[in-house]
């Protein structure tokens, strides 16, 4: 199978291989366990060729897609607007690294020069447990500049990693975390759209990772300090200063992104019966609306976003005898929500997140997921699927 194959469209699964002569049909049926009509799968590509785990994916200008992950070592490769590979980087295995994982990427930034931003981890002979990692690639794949980060260009701290990424004012926010060796820090980095830095912050007063920006360029960061406690969320000015805060009961958090500027900061929690609750909170991070319980989608590997309704689609996994990657659409006025399985070849095969989607026009995006062929190969790999709410 090649790079770029078609494998689904309207609802039917294909599978189609090879010239551009002539091209075999394989038909497979949906074994979608549920699908809700609200939301269409358009059509499905199938991004061979990549292994392990995709975290995290961009649109550029051009209309072309960036993809980052890791297999043992970090890669990242871009697709047109169709899917087809155009190509893939990956980084070099140090053989002075015990770790059989020794780099990853887990974010990617659109630069304005039609350039990419990636951020993740890597480690060395002298930091097994990691180090920050930022690699900027030309519109063409080839590397300009790739650097080793420390938080506060400190090389003596023992560990450190970029997790996360996100729009943030006139550029964006890298976050991710650290230890000192006495205590854990979260890392909030801020970049131009060209990336470079513009300001850094270290410390254990903020939560977590997980963050989305304001329309007035704050920042709200969410999280569990300790991994032991509820998730608190805090709202960070454009110099990085704490400007509010909010200790929850929530087990989890996960910020929603906004499609329309919306004043309005949502995001969906856990509580500890394992339901998802939407909040909706004002700048002072209070309750602007009552909190409303939704369909219960895992987030922690995956996306959510605002429609300009009010609604929220969700991208993630449910969780039964298997992992699952699903969609969902909640918050819907006058409608309950809207849940669809996402289909794989045989059941045997996995899916196990919809890690990303971006977005292509008010209710069209484009989402991405992996997905491992128990036997066949040519089924592994990243699927990318074009998706309408209606």
């Amino acid at each position: 199978m090649k790079h770029g194959t078609v494998l689904s469209r309207f609802g039917q699964n294909l599978a189609i291989a090879g010239s551009a002569a002539g091209a075999l049909l394989l038909l497979w049926p949906s074994r979608a366990e549920n699908v809700d009509e609200s939301i269409l799968i358009d059509r499905e590509v199938l991004v061979g060729g990549l292994h392990g785990k995709p975290n995290a994916m961009a649109r550029l200008n051009n209309g072309s897609f960036v993809i980052v992950g890791a297999f043992g070592t970090a890669w990242a490769v871009e697709t047109d607007a169709n899917g087809k590979l155009l190509w893939k980087y990956e980084e070099a295995r140090d053989p002075q690294v015990r770790l059989p994982d020794q780099s990853e990427f887990h974010g990617v930034v659109a630069l304005v020069n039609g350039g990419t931003l990636l951020c993740g981890e890597t480690s060395n002979k002298d930091h097994q447990a990691g180090i920050g990692l930022i690699v900027i690639m030309s519109a063409d794949g080839q590397v300009v500049e790739r650097r080793n980060v420390f938080p506060n260009e400190d090389q003596t701290t023992p560990a450190s990693a970029f997790r996360a990424y996100f729009p943030w004012g006139a550029g964006f926010a890298l976050t991710g975390g650290g230890y000192d060796g006495e205590k854990g820090f979260v890392w909030l980095m801020a970049v131009d759209k060209n990336g470079a830095k513009k300001l850094e912050n270290t410390s254990s007063d903020l939560p977590g990772i997980s963050g989305e920006a304001t329309p007035t360029s704050d920042l709200v960061l969410m999280g569990s300090p300790t991994g032991l406690e509820g998730v608190t969320v805090v709202r960070v000015n454009q110099q990085g200063k704490l400007v509010a805060r909010r200790k929850t009961n929530f087990l989890d958090a996960r910020p929603v992104r906004s499609m329309d500027r919306s004043s309005e900061i949502k995001l969906i929690a856990g509580d500890n019966y394992k339901n998802n609750v939407l909040l909706s909170l004002n700048d002072e991070l209070q309750d602007k609306v009552s909190s409303k319980r939704v369909a219960p989608i895992k987030l922690g590997n995956g996306c959510a976003y605002a429609l300009a309704d009010g609604s929220i689609v969700l991208f993630g996994n449910v969780v039964g005898p298997a992992y699952r990657s699903v969609i969902g659409w909640v918050n819907r006025r006058w409608k309950g929500d809207a849940v669809r399985t996402m289909s794989v070849p045989i059941p045997q095969d996995s899916s196990f997140s919809i890690r990303d989607a971006v977005p292509l026009s008010a209710n069209q995006f484009v989402a991405m997921r992996d997905q491992v062929s128990s036997i066949n190969p040519a089924n592994t790999g990243v699927v990318l699927s074009w998706i309408t709410f209606k």
